[in-house]
């Protein structure tokens, strides 16, 4: 009876250290990680909106992005490192092993430095906008479109549904 017990407890106790090794993986980094960013794209003017992007992704498929658009370049940030300064917790939290099976982006984007409204994006979308470097949105045009097309009414509903944030 008492071998049985100890043997019971052995194999509990290994079972717990395997869990956590288990769990311990799952929230690393993945080892296929991947990033870029592209930062201060304008369209050439002093009145034209810059944008900046920061993107990273597990495998093949982008896992977290964020854009912010400044509306013209005397607001955005001289430090342009302060972009992925102001999300590296969130990218830290989107790029572990877990994140390869994730069937979405989240699309953090802003309209200053350090704004996050969150957008979930589906993988279709996320790869088609932000795959890996060579995507669509590395020039002002394309960035412009996305904003126009598929940010704005997001933002706006944001502030609809919290007032005073915007």
């Amino acid at each position: 009876m008492k071998r049985s017990y100890k043997l019971l407890l052995g194999a509990g106790a290994t079972a717990v250290v395997l869990c956590l090794a288990g769990v311990t993986y799952l929230h690393s980094r993945a080892p296929d990680f991947w990033g870029y960013g592209k930062l201060g794209v304008s369209g050439g003017t002093e009145q034209s909106a810059a944008f900046f992007v920061e993107v990273r992704g597990v495998g093949h498929l982008p896992t977290i992005a964020y854009i912010v658009r400044c509306s013209d370049q005397s607001k955005a940030p001289k430090n342009m490192l302060e972009v992925l300064q102001s999300v590296v917790p969130q990218f830290e939290q989107r790029t572990r092993v877990m994140d390869r099976w994730r069937s979405e982006c989240l699309l953090l984007v802003g309209r200053r430095v350090g704004e996050t409204i969150a957008i979930p994006l589906d993988a279709v979308t996320a790869e088609q906008w932000f795959g890996r470097p060579g995507a669509a949105i590395g020039d002002f045009t394309h960035c412009q479109k996305f904003w126009d097309e598929f940010v704005s009414q997001r933002i706006a509903e944001f502030d609809r549904n919290h007032p005073g944030t915007g």
